[in-house]
């Protein structure tokens, strides 16, 4: 429930990126640095072990496929509520590090990109350790709840007549909340709706904010 999630770490790994290459292991200094920083014991996350178990899941050749699937025993085996993929990139040339997030869990997978600029004018000594902790403020921040779905949903749709169908239809396409919607099934009483969201919040929240009463129902399924 809401309560166990809140109360489980993110599981992190940190990825260096040198061209086409993903350096989950080898070569990537970033894990040392997200180590140091957070410690064996952080309530809030805990660093993805260098171990052959973990490295036959989460490698160099894996790491830009991962599902929820192929992470699942990771997460039971850490008790973390999601797995964040942290990608770093040195853009020298805009004199940037881009850094995409890409978290796996059981809402779902969803990707966010972070950019920090004017790079040269950060003491190169401290700059990975300064992104670094720039990166867990903002994971901090998060907000973790198990029905903030980012992804497919089912939202079925209780109708009186068709201009009343046809209207919710409506609402529900210029939200800002979906980039996607498909007729699933129409009868007298109610239409089955599925739909790629695409809010921040969970689900309720988002739609409660366009006026739009969306009750969960269960496994990514809604009723208004």
């Amino acid at each position: 429930n809401d309560v166990n999630v809140l109360n489980k770490p993110f599981l992190l790994v940190p990825i260096k990126v040198d061209g086409i290459n993903n350096n989950v292991w080898q070569g990537n200094n970033w894990h040392e640095i997200f180590l140091k920083i957070i410690g064996n014991n952080h309530e809030k996350f805990v660093i993805l072990e260098n171990n052959l178990e973990n490295i036959s899941v989460v490698n160099s050749d894996s790491v830009s496929d991962l599902s929820y699937d192929s992470v699942a025993g990771l997460l039971n085996r850490y008790n973390a509520s999601s797995i964040y993929l942290i990608f770093f990139t040195f853009d020298r040339g805009s004199d940037r590090i881009n850094v995409d997030l890409i978290s796996l869990g059981k809402v779902g997978k969803k990707k966010t990109r972070l950019n920090f600029s004017n790079i040269s004018s950060i003491d190169k000594n401290n700059l990975d350790e300064v992104v670094a902790k720039k990166i867990l403020d903002y994971l901090t921040s998060v907000k973790v709840n198990d029905k903030a779905v980012s992804g497919a949903i089912n939202l079925e749709v209780k109708i009186r007549n068709l201009n009343d169908y046809l209207m919710m239809k409506n609402k529900i396409e210029n939200s800002g909340l979906v980039n996607q919607l498909t007729v699933k099934a129409v009868s007298r009483n109610y239409a089955l709706l599925k739909l790629n969201y695409i809010g921040n919040l969970d689900v309720a929240t988002s739609f409660a904010a366009k006026g739009i009463a969306a009750q969960y129902q269960g496994e990514n399924n809604y009723i208004i």
